[in-house]
């Protein structure tokens, strides 16, 4: 036991004296030039106890730390903080000028309370004030710099030594931010404060923050390079950090601040969204940006906003904007969400709007998910470039790709519908489904209050629209096209078509570029009107290309035998190689407007009579009740002209050809005669006058020869002008009026050559009887020709020396019989027939 005390009391002693031998040596001060000890290596080393201790080296060289052991200047600072109090316990002056650590050198400085540290990471210039308790010590930070993040801090710390709780007040810069920082160090958990931080720019700090914590590429261009303001001012920034773990906290992250001015660029090829001010903050990882007076394009944006999302988890960051408006919808609301691979095919031209977009866009897949819900009134719309109407419409863009219309007296300047379409925005397809009020495209198609449903293509550069159970097809492009697969559905619900008389049709087209102007395509059109084939069969099936300008509408028969223009005023009608039946009915119609019709090779047909004119030209105008004809065969002129029930015809210098058309009758043959009527189609009077014609009726004619040739008394009467070719007349004269069923012939006067006719009477046009007389006067050598007479009184001799006789024509047009009468007739008629023609008060061409 007592060999044990002394060898602890040898060690005692020994250990007295080593620690009073080192005092004794610290007191006078250690100088070492060179100090190598295990992996530690000291230049120009000085070391004195004074009442405390004076450190001093020139340099120092420490092992090389582990990459893992790497520390920044948050470190340093936390290092620092953990080592103050016992910097300022024991230490007097600390003067190391280079601390070497691998490649990094830190210089340290510490005396009468002043201390600096300069690493590449951290630079700290600190002065202790003075001892506010025997625990506090308030510290004045001159400068100190986080180098690796570029933070310049200054102001004043108090530091709790002993519970190591350090709080600062102060000011930073940090590139291009200035503002104001609180923060307390306590239990390695730095609480932090900055506030009231003015910026006229982000970028070198988005950049910095992008390189220390490695942001999402989208989250840092959304930040600061999609949205650029010229002001920022953060009021505040709350957060924390675990000096030891280096954990920010990034989601209790909290910030608030505006920007003015703000630039919002959505994508590059589009205009930036322009924004007064907006207000901004950050709290739960949420960046949300309140705009204010945002415009695009020059519209109003007004209660728009946008958002980052988990804005530093790197997976599930994304933007989510949600733009309103109610300027009208168009290009620059789809230009935006081609940006992101959505074509709507809406482009509103005119009307109302309040409309709400929003965009979710997740930054790691950039995947894009719109919705939307668009209000429209009285509104003009294209519709994948179809022209649409719509008074009220409600238009939803459901998940980017699915699109819904709901519309009321909603379709185009042609329809109206109300209707419901179902949009596949991926397959460029919608269904339509509604009731069709009206579809009325000029004239030609009437459609009302059908049930209907269509489908949208438009896939290709054509947009199709298909009324599948109407067979109604639509193409809308630069030419769009109407096609009709099924024209007898509506025939009778179109004016244009019943008007004409059109019965059926294969197929029809219409081509428009502004649905006003139209292009149709008839295809074997079947319709019934008065017009004949050169055979005599009905023309009543041709295909037609129909013009339609504004309210002008023309076209064509594709045989080319019926050509047209119209417009409001007048109608212009050629045709050519066909023929026009005429009914005495179509002649008392009333007519809208002014129509011509010019006809070439064309007969005129009246069925009700059954005769035809065969005229090479003629033309006819007609307004309201008036009908004018004008027909110019070789030389000659016929006109007629109807108003309400009178009508007048004249005919000048035409051949007998042409008047026994009017007649209905072969009568006459060549010559030149001129023909007048005034009255209507029963009761009208008229004269006719010729030259150089023959008369040759060939039932009324040969049986008149039949009955001269069989009366012995009459064989005086073949003179030159009765002949094969009939009774040639050098001229003359009829008239004649008409009282419904009775032609009355007033008067009739042929001259000839070496004969005369004078005769009047009647005709019954619906029994077909006659009841003429005629005088037949034969001028010639009175001697020879009564030598040749017998005496039987009936034919007498007058004092202009003429022979006459008088020829009483019964029975009917079909079966004429002919006689002659006793003398006291035959003495009377001659001088009462020449009075009638010489009194009559109807010489019309006079």
């Amino acid at each position: 036991m007592s060999k044990m005390i002394k060898t602890i009391g040898f060690f005692i002693k020994f250990f007295i004296i080593f620690a009073v031998s080192v005092l004794i040596i610290l007191k006078f001060g250690i100088k070492i030039d060179n100090l190598s000890l295990l992996n530690l290596h000291f230049e120009q080393l000085y070391i004195k106890l004074d009442k405390k201790i004076i450190l001093r080296a020139n340099n120092i060289t420490l092992p090389n730390l582990k990459k893992d052991d790497d520390i920044g200047s948050s470190d340093y600072l936390f290092n620092l903080s953990q080592n103050a109090y016992f910097l300022g316990l024991f230490f007097d002056e600390i003067l190391l000028n280079e601390i070497k650590v691998g490649e990094i050198s830190v210089k340290v400085i510490y005396k009468d309370g002043n201390f600096f540290i300069d690493s590449p990471y951290f630079l700290a210039d600190l002065s202790v004030l003075d001892k506010v308790d025997k625990n506090t010590e308030k510290i004045a930070i001159k400068r100190m710099e986080f180098k690796d993040f570029k933070v310049n801090i200054w102001g004043d710390v108090s530091a709790n030594l002993r519970a190591k709780e350090y709080k600062f007040s102060g000011k930073f810069d940090s590139y291009e931010l200035n503002g104001n920082m609180n923060f307390t160090l306590k239990s390695n958990i730095l609480r932090y404060k900055i506030f009231n931080v003015s910026a006229k720019s982000l970028a070198d700090f988005m950049a910095a923050l992008d390189n220390r914590f490695g942001l999402n590429k989208e989250v840092r261009s959304w930040i600061y390079g999609y949205i650029v303001a010229d002001e920022y001012l953060v009021k505040q920034i709350n957060g924390r950090v675990n000096l030891v773990t280096n954990d920010f906290f990034l989601d209790d992250l909290n910030a608030t601040a505006t920007a003015k001015n703000l630039s919002v660029k959505l994508d590059k090829s589009l205009e930036p969204i322009l924004v007064s001010e907006a207000d901004i903050s950050l709290i739960n990882s949420k960046l949300n940006f309140s705009l204010k007076s945002p415009k695009y394009q020059g519209k109003s944006l007004d209660g728009s906003t946008l958002y980052i999302y988990n804005i530093f988890n790197e997976n599930s960051a994304g933007i989510f904007l949600d733009l309103q408006t109610k300027s009208l919808y168009d290009k620059h609301i789809n230009d935006i969400l081609k940006v992101y691979g959505i074509a709507v095919p809406i482009n509103q031209t005119s009307g109302k709007m309040n409309a709400k977009l929003t965009l979710d866009i997740n930054f790691n897949t950039l995947n894009v998910i719109a919705n939307g819900k668009f209000i429209a009134k009285n509104a003009k719309f294209l519709i994948a470039n179809a022209p649409f109407l719509a008074d009220e419409a409600v238009i939803e863009l459901n998940n980017s790709f699915n699109m819904k219309i709901n519309a009321k007296n909603f379709g185009m300047s042609f329809f109206n519908s109300d209707a419901v379409a179902n949009f596949d925005l991926k397959n460029s397809k919608a269904t339509i489904n509604g009731t069709l009020k009206n579809l009325k495209i000029d004239e030609l198609l009437d459609i009302k209050n059908e049930p209907f449903n269509a489908t949208l293509d438009f896939s290709k550069s054509d947009t199709k629209l298909d009324f599948n159970e109407l067979g109604l097809n639509f193409i809308f492009g630069d030419k769009s096209k109407i096609s009709i697969q099924k024209p007898e559905n509506f025939i009778l619900k179109s004016k244009l078509l019943s008007e004409l008389n059109i019965k059926d049709a294969t197929f029809l087209e219409l081509t428009t570029s502004d649905f006003n102007n139209f292009k149709i395509n008839a295809n074997d059109v079947k319709f019934s009107l008065p017009l004949l084939n050169k055979n005599g069969s009905d023309y009543d099936k041709q295909s037609f290309e129909i013009l339609v300008d504004n309210e002008k509408i023309s076209g064509k028969s594709s045989d080319d035998f019926i050509k047209f223009k119209s417009d409001e005023k007048q109608t212009k009608i050629e045709i050519k190689n066909i023929d026009v039946a005429i009914k005495d009915s179509d002649t008392n119609a009333t007519f809208k407007g002014e129509i011509f019709i010019n006809g070439t090779n064309s007969n005129l047909i009246f069925t009700d009579v059954n005769k035809t004119l065969k005229l090479p030209k003629y033309e006819i105008f007609m307004k309201n009740r008036q009908i004018k004809f004008l027909s110019t065969p070789e030389n000659g002129r016929i006109s007629i002209l109807k108003n309400d029930e009178n009508i007048t015809l004249e005919a000048n210098n035409i051949s007998g050809e042409y008047l026994n058309q009017f007649i209905g009758k072969e009568i006459f043959f060549g010559g030149n005669f001129k023909l007048k009527t005034i009255g209507t189609a029963k009761n009208r009077r008229g004269e006719v006058r010729f030259y150089d014609a023959y008369f040759r009726d060939y039932l009324f004619y040969s049986r008149l020869l039949s009955f001269i040739n069989s009366v012995p008394a009459l064989l005086s009467l073949k003179t030159p002008d009765f002949n094969d070719k009939g009774f040639k007349a050098k001229n003359g004269k009829i008239i004649f009026k008409q009282e419904s069923d009775i032609l009355n012939f007033i008067a009739i006067e042929i001259s000839g050559s070496s004969a005369n006719i004078i005769g009047k009477g009647e005709i019954d046009l619906k029994t077909r009887k006659i009841n003429i007389d005629l005088e037949l006067e034969i001028l010639k050598d009175a001697s020879n020709i009564i030598e040749k007479i017998p005496l039987v009184n009936q034919i007498i001799l007058g004092k202009d020396r003429t022979l006459s006789t008088l020829i009483k024509v019964r029975g009917t047009l079909d079966e004429p019989t002919y006689s002659t009468e006793v003398i006291k007739d035959t003495l009377l008629v001659p001088f009462k027939l020449i009075r009638n023609i010489l009194q009559t008060p109807f010489l019309i061409f006079e």
